[in-house]
């Protein structure tokens, strides 16, 4: 049976259609960030909640884990424009802090160096905050990093993974100064790595956290398809997917909680793994994003978890927890950006690629109005469309 002439330019018009529809959300994946309400009321809901507890910016908490997480989250949840220009969607005192936190990081490596009595996340935690806000502070990664003098091999497993994130996020090259490299890092890595395909901070059993810690360190090169990590990654998330009970949250050391959660959210989110839509980590009553959820409490802040838990001793079951906030925080940040479109929560290149924001809006419009112009053009064509 022969397809009508008329089906046939029905057909044709309606893939012209769909080319540029595709066309037009390929080049402005930005204009998407705003289709994710539920997130971005989750997120902000989050933010009022911290505040409610504790003030945000209290100049003696810059640089510390108190704040830093919760200035990542605010920072990464906004824009960044090709000019580097930024646009925040949280109304908080950013550039404050940011002058706070720098000027205490920079005093804090003045006077400490890079000695092996110094905790090196610490500098690389206060980093990755900083950059999130702007803030150049890759001549410190360096020399944390690439040209400290420690051997790589008495390196902690989260002082090489958040090592290796802040390489990424704030592009320092390897030069001939260099006394380590990325590759040694990633070995480093592998080596820590147990029979089951994760990881944990004592020998023994793999945790969910470290685990996930450790994914997003290596996530830049599993999407570049660099370093051989694709197995090591793989392996991994198989581990990660064991530990996800029915209702979607996870278990560390044998205490279902909201950190463990959400570090398994970020990893997936920096290995462009689709967090709602992947069949390992939908389970029977909910995926990850739904276990992150049952950790939130009325005001919108999160708890540790609901019962007891012998690894974290401080955290008060079924209250007020500031590292679980701030950890739900920043992984449901990671997932508005995923899923708006927006680079990852740790790769701080500009969201909108070769395009301006003084330009953008105008070539938006011009986009809708060709799209709505080839509409009409195709119902001119037919009279039964009137």
């Amino acid at each position: 049976m022969k397809t009508p002439f008329f089906s046939k330019r029905i057909l044709k018009a309606g893939c012209v259609l769909l080319g540029a529809v595709l066309l037009f959300c390929a080049v402005f994946p930005s204009a998407q960030a705003g289709n994710a309400p539920s997130l971005r009321s989750l997120i902000e809901e989050t933010f009022d909640a911290k505040l409610s507890h504790k003030a945000f910016f209290e100049e003696d908490d810059a640089g510390s884990s108190v704040c830093d997480w919760i200035a990542l989250a605010m920072g990464r949840y906004g824009i960044v424009y090709e000019n580097s220009e930024r646009k925040y969607y949280y109304d908080a005192p950013l550039t404050q802090y940011a002058d706070a936190a720098e000027k205490y990081l920079r005093e804090f490596y003045e006077s400490s160096g890079v000695s092996s009595g110094v905790k090196l996340t610490d500098y690389f935690r206060t980093a990755i905050a900083l950059t999130a806000l702007g803030r150049d502070v890759s001549d410190i990664i360096r020399a944390a990093s690439l040209n400290n003098p420690k051997s790589v091999s008495k390196l902690a497993v989260l002082t090489v993974s958040y090592g290796l994130v802040c390489l990424e996020l704030t592009g320092v090259e390897e030069d001939e100064e260099t006394v380590h490299t990325r590759r040694e890092f990633i070995e480093r890595l592998v080596s820590l790595r147990h029979d089951d395909g994760g990881w944990s901070l004592t020998p023994g059993e793999s945790d969910v956290d470290v685990t996930s810690m450790v994914l997003q360190g290596l996530a830049p090169f599993y999407r570049k398809g660099s370093f051989g990590v694709e197995p090591v990654v793989e392996k991994a998330l198989a581990f990660l997917s064991t530990r996800q009970r029915s209702s979607g949250d996870f278990v560390s050391y044998g205490t279902f909680n909201a950190e463990s959660t959400a570090q398994v959210i970020v990893a997936l989110t920096q290995l462009g793994i689709d967090v709602l839509s992947d069949s390992r980590f939908i389970k029977e009553n909910g995926n990850a994003l739904d276990g992150l959820l049952l950790y939130r409490l009325e005001d919108g802040s999160f708890t540790h978890s609901f019962t007891s838990d012998p690894e974290n001793t401080s955290a008060v079951p079924g209250s007020y927890n500031y590292l679980a906030t701030d950890q739900a925080a920043y992984a449901l940040v990671a997932l508005w950006r995923q899923q708006a479109g927006l680079r990852p929560l740790y790769d701080m290149c500009p969201d909108i690629t070769g395009i301006s924001k003084n330009t953008s809006d105008t070539i938006i419009n011009r986009m809708i109005e060709l799209i709505r112009m080839i509409v009409l053009s195709i119902a001119s064509k037919f009279s039964f469309i009137k």
